[in-house]
């Protein structure tokens, strides 16, 4: 079930922060609003009168309870988001489709495309997602590969052992930047601050954020508990919802640049997964054991060898520990598999067509939410 709390994003108690100082705030003052019985930011599509679920609750069907059941015929046609807000130069805006490409640009920086791609799941089929985007009207972001915050409230049932992966929610690199020949690059960077929370764990971090601010607690001390709590998510990353997930970069080569940039058709994948959740979530090649290890900021990861069910030759590094905060260049793993003991690997003759970080969701018993923040990815 997939809970009207979907636009609650990971700075959601932080109620009295300036707009322009926290991009999630908006998400944070609707939910508020909404359990303080005050009418909320959040409504939906005015042209659409089918009864879609939306924000406003009550009305004959047309709102979305906190036990809204995301199954059966609910669609959304085209491209456009199931609800949005503009306020202070900020939009917040919700997809709740199957596919969707959102493109996000930017003034004079990196282009980027979200897409909630839930390949292994169709409209009829237990569980769903919405994924929930922040972007500044402006078009303009503190660096120029900033990307915009991003989240997806997700729950799905467990899926068959040959295809057990519903969705993979992320955020792309755009196709100026690639295709880019492995000999000629240089940099392969990724800056990152993510999450993985229930709504118990939502909760507890709001109340917290409200009792700082009711005890004037200095902004420096909100800020040093926030990255404690990021840094401890390895152990306690929710409050009590089993589910299974990675967190991830996915990226795919080829020799022809053209097809380097198709996921089902590139010769070769590379994934480096910052975290690993669940007893379903395992690397394709680990039934095979480990290749070798390595370190980066100071993560440990570890590589796995293997081919998918499209004959596609996958490499994945996984990191020993979750980071939900990383901060590192992703190059020295691609460098270091030609010197290993591997049947196949991409070349420096091969081409980068496809660069993109976000979950794979595969099993969540309760809704679970994925929060995306100061995102930066560079390659060139």
């Amino acid at each position: 079930m997939l809970v009207g709390l979907a636009l609650t994003l990971l700075n959601v108690g932080l109620v009295a922060a300036p707009i322009g100082g926290a991009v999630g705030t908006l998400a944070g003052i609707d939910y508020y609003r909404r359990t303080h019985g005050q009418s909320p930011l959040f409504t939906s599509d005015p042209d659409d009168t089918s009864g879609t679920p939306g924000y406003t609750g009550g009305g004959g069907g047309g709102g979305e309870p906190d036990n809204f059941n995301y199954t059966a015929n609910y669609t959304w046609p085209g491209s456009l988001p199931n609800a949005t807000t503009t306020s202070g130069g900020v939009t917040l805006a919700k997809y709740c489709q199957q596919y969707v490409d959102i493109d996000v640009g930017t003034k004079t920086g990196q282009n980027y495309t979200l897409n909630p791609n839930q390949w292994g799941w169709t409209f009829g089929d237990e569980g769903g997602m919405c994924l929930n985007v922040t972007t500044f009207t402006n078009m303009t972001y503190a660096t120029n590969t900033t990307a915009p915050d991003w989240s997806v409230t997700w729950q799905y049932d467990a899926g068959p052992s040959s295809q057990p992966v519903h969705a993979f929610p992320n955020i792309m690199m755009d196709n100026s930047v690639l295709p880019v020949k492995l000999s000629k690059l240089s940099i392969m960077s990724l800056d990152v601050q993510w999450a993985y929370e229930d709504l118990g764990t939502a909760v507890y971090k709001r109340n917290r954020v409200q009792e700082d601010m009711v005890f004037n607690v200095d902004e420096a001390a909100i800020e040093a508990r926030a990255v404690k709590q990021m840094m401890n998510l390895a152990e306690r990353y929710v409050a009590g919802t089993t589910f299974s997930a990675n967190v991830a970069v996915d990226m795919f080569f080829d020799s022809n640049a053209k097809i380097a940039g198709k996921t089902s058709n590139a010769t070769y994948e590379v994934m480096v997964w910052l975290a690993q959740f669940g007893q379903y979530t395992d690397p394709i090649g680990s039934n095979k054991g480990a290749v070798t290890s390595y370190v980066i900021d100071g993560a440990n990861f570890t590589l796995y060898s293997g081919t998918n069910n499209n004959k596609q030759h996958v490499l994945t590094w996984v990191a020993e520990k979750a980071a939900p905060l990383f901060s590192g260049s992703l190059l020295p793993l691609i460098e270091v598999l030609p010197q290993l003991d591997l049947d196949y690997y991409p070349g420096e003759n091969d081409y980068l067509g496809y660069f993109a970080f976000g979950s794979e969701c595969y099993y969540s018993a309760d809704n679970i939410t994925f929060y995306v923040q100061d995102l930066s990815m560079e390659i060139r």
